[in-house]
């Protein structure tokens, strides 16, 4: 922009406009003291369109060179941030088609992409996913990454949390803590305990949490039982009152294990498998019945 000097440009100032001018639906307001900055307030979820104008002491638009600049595309929407293993982070997708919103706000491997697009088409507005998955995490691991991803991203509202699958792969299994409470014998150091606390710090930051069940795996029995230990462990902090979840679990572990097709291996996904993922938080994050999920696994 034209450098505003104090002594050549007395009075002058800049015009910001959001979607055109007010006869036109827009609105606008003119600063004239620096560092000539303006909060818009009032405005809806869907994108806008900013112009900003150096005027002079009187508000008349100035001409030349750098004296106009235009951003479309602005959003404020919705913000989330996903936090898990290599689910989250998309690892073995095979298939790159459907790796780039179709907003561009959103790019890489896994359900995220897709998952914004589904998003955008059904409420209208944009959508903000931030992918924090990292391969190999355990409940422990996202423990310790969570305060800087809370300080990393202060205006995300939800965070999609799963972990759970490396947990039930260490020697020895990291014990569920199902029917445990704190202070119970054997609940400290729990896949429950680590999940709560996570929980804990999510919503101490003001931020809305919803948890997915951990997927069914092909590697073996044993792995799938310690799993669907973990699941009903999510099933127990769901209801909790200070856990404040409005969002049923995707219920990964039941999806599947009736679609062994959708693998790349035996414990990865497919392109087509991050499609279902993204389909299945869509189908949760719509419809937020909490207690949908807990009659259809007691039915």
């Amino acid at each position: 922009y034209t450098c505003l000097d104090s002594k050549i440009h007395v009075g002058w100032g800049v015009k910001f406009t959001v979607d055109g001018e007010p006869k036109n639906g827009g609105a606008e307001a003119i600063v004239y003291n620096a560092p000539f900055d303006l909060t818009f307030s009032n405005l809806n979820k869907a994108e806008h369109i900013i112009d900003v104008f150096i005027v002079d002491n009187v508000g008349n638009a100035v001409s030349g060179d750098m004296t106009h600049d235009q951003v479309k595309q602005i959003g404020i929407g919705d913000y989330y941030v996903a936090v898990g293993d290599s689910y989250t982070f998309g690892a073995r997708d095979d298939d790159f088609s459907d790796n780039e919103s179709f907003d561009r706000r959103n790019v890489g491997e896994g359900y995220t992409p897709i998952l914004t697009n589904l998003l955008v088409k059904a409420k209208g507005y944009p959508q903000k996913i931030v992918n924090e998955g990292s391969p190999g995490d355990t409940r422990d691991r996202g423990l310790l990454r969570m305060p800087l991803i809370l300080k990393k991203h202060p205006n995300a509202g939800c965070y999609l949390v799963q972990f759970g699958t490396n947990d039930s792969s260490c020697k020895p299994p990291v014990p569920a803590g199902k029917g445990l409470e704190p202070g119970d014998y054997g609940y400290s150091g729990s896949f429950k305990d680590k999940m709560q606390q996570i929980i804990t710090l999510i919503n101490k930051a003001g931020k809305k949490v919803c948890l997915a069940q951990v997927p069914f795996t092909l590697c073996s029995q044993q792995i799938n039982s310690i799993i669907h230990d973990y699941n009903v462990v999510i099933d127990e902090l769901i209801p909790a009152p200070n856990n404040n979840i409005t969002v049923t679990p995707p219920d990964f572990y039941t999806y599947f294990k009736t679609h062994p097709e959708e693998f790349y291996d035996k414990v990865h996904f497919n392109g087509a498998g991050y499609r279902s993922m993204a389909k299945l938080w869509f189908d949760a994050l719509i419809n937020k019945d909490v207690n949908k999920h807990a009659r259809r696994r007691q039915s």
